[in-house]
Parts: C-alpha cells; structure tokens; sequence
C-alpha cells in the first residue's frame, strides 16, 4: 500500500474515530474527557449555548430582498445566497452562517458551545471556529457533528477542510482518490437537502468523470450516511432526515441565462 494511500485512510479513520469518541463521551454516565478535552456536564446544563444563540439572533439586523447582477451571483459561494425567504429560512434552518453570525456570537466561550453537542447551530459555530484555526481534524469531527443534528452547511465545510487536507499532506498534488471522497460527500449533502452541493464540487473537479466512478462513490456516499446516523445515534437522539432546499429550478434557470449572456441582468436575493 503506497504511503499515499495510508495518509488518506489514517486522515479519514481519524475524523471517524474523532466522531465515535465524541458520541461516546456525550451518551455515557461518567464524567469521562471528551474529544476536546473537557469533561461532559448533565444534559440539563446544555442550554447555555442555546441561551446564547438565541440572544444573538434576535440582535441581528433584519435585512431587506436586493437586485444584483446574474454573473455576480453566479461567480459566488452560491451555496450562501437565497432567491426567496423560503430559502433564506432553509439556510437559517440548516446553519448557514455568515461573517456576521460568526462574529456575533464570538463572545460565547468555546466550552459553552462545546457542551451542547446535540445543538447544530453550535457546534458548527465551534468548528468554524477550529477550522480558523488550522485544527482541521478536531474541526471535521465537530463539524460532522454537527451535520449528524442538521447543519448541511457543517457537513459541507468539513468536506472541504478535509479535501484541502488530504491535498496538503500530497504535496499539493491532486489524486482521484481524493475526488471521490469529495464527491461522496457531496451525495451526502444532496440527500440531506442541499442541491447547490454540486455547484461547490464543480468549483474543485469541473472535470470529473462520474461514470467511471459511480460504484466507488457510492459505496463511500453509504458509509458517510452511517456514520452520520450512527453519531446521532450513539448521542440519543434522531439522525437529520432530508429536506429540500427550494428554487432548485430558478438556479438552473438563473445558470443557464448566464451562460447565455444574461450575465447584467438583475435576480432578486434575500440576504442571510
């Protein structure tokens, strides 16, 4: 087995590892370490990081709909932008978080956030702030977490930290391992709703060929799903189940008028 080959398995295992340790930690009796190193606290102590959440949400300023140019929506992280409040409010539902709501809540201790490990919003909130970091496996076991409870937008980063990872620790080189790791991922934050996933794997592999690779991805799409129901699980509460995000028609027609020219054309975005 090439060295190669190991790096990615001792990477992925690890990640794996992280989340089985997480989720022990939070559904056994003991005051065991948990996978950042702080001891568990009764389930009633969990709603700090809610309080807290809850407190900064409500001092976010209410932003009104915007026209913006069809080229420049395009050329974005279009996974951060709605076309209608229903899909602001998907965003908002599944932890879509912005500059903004990264600072705002800045102030809120990270053992607070780590604490309530069954709550989405923190915990992605807690592995954005790892990923600033440079703590990438520590970040993806957080952030894989925090899917396994409904933050598509965790599960989305901590794909990408990985990927950026794995092609590091390559020397910068790009193996088609690697892409179908990323591309199972991406099935993964499909099925629990987020049709712009395809969008954020054609920005790193514009050119993959899923034909040739159906079978392997599959597989490992499989394995990623178990582990996020396995995680939910072990944690005593119910793995995230899909929900669509909406206007996946209006970015297709939104894709296609900027491949024609449309590019100057205005579309109305609601921001986050």
């Amino acid at each position: 087995m090439s060295s190669k080959v190991v790096a990615i398995a001792v990477l992925s295992v690890a990640v794996a590892a992280g989340i089985a340790i997480y989720a022990y930690n939070r559904g056994g009796g003991k005051a065991e370490q948990d996978a950042m190193g702080t001891a568990t606290r009764p389930l009633a102590d969990y709603t700090a990081a809610g309080r807290e959440l809850q407190r900064a949400a409500a001092e976010k300023p209410a932003t009104l709909p915007k026209e913006v140019p069809v080229g420049s929506i395009i050329s974005e992280d279009t996974r951060n932008v709605a076309l209608s409040e229903d899909e602001r409010a998907w965003l908002s539902r599944h932890h879509y978080l912005s500059k903004q709501d990264l600072d705002a809540t800045k102030n809120i201790p990270d053992a607070t956030l780590q604490e309530a490990r069954t709550d989405a919003r923190a915990q992605t909130i807690l592995g954005m702030r790892l990923l600033e970091r440079g703590e990438i496996i520590p970040a993806a076991t957080v952030l894989t977490n925090a899917a396994s409870h409904g933050s598509v937008y965790a599960y989305e980063e901590a794909a990408v930290a990985l990927l950026k990872q794995q092609v590091e620790n390559n020397n910068g080189r790009v193996d088609p391992i690697y892409a179908n790791m990323f591309r199972a991922r991406m099935e993964v934050a499909k099925i629990m709703g987020d049709h712009r996933a395809d969008a954020l794997f054609a920005q790193y592999f514009p050119n993959y060929d899923s034909r040739s690779n159906a079978q392997t991805v599959q597989l490992q799409t499989t394995e990623y799903l178990r582990q996020l129901g396995s995680n939910a699980q072990a944690q005593g509460t119910r793995a995230a189940g899909p929900d669509p995000r909406p206007n996946a028609d209006l970015w297709d027609n939104l894709q296609k008028l900027n491949e024609a020219g449309g590019s100057t054309d205005l579309a109305t975005v609601y921001p986050p």
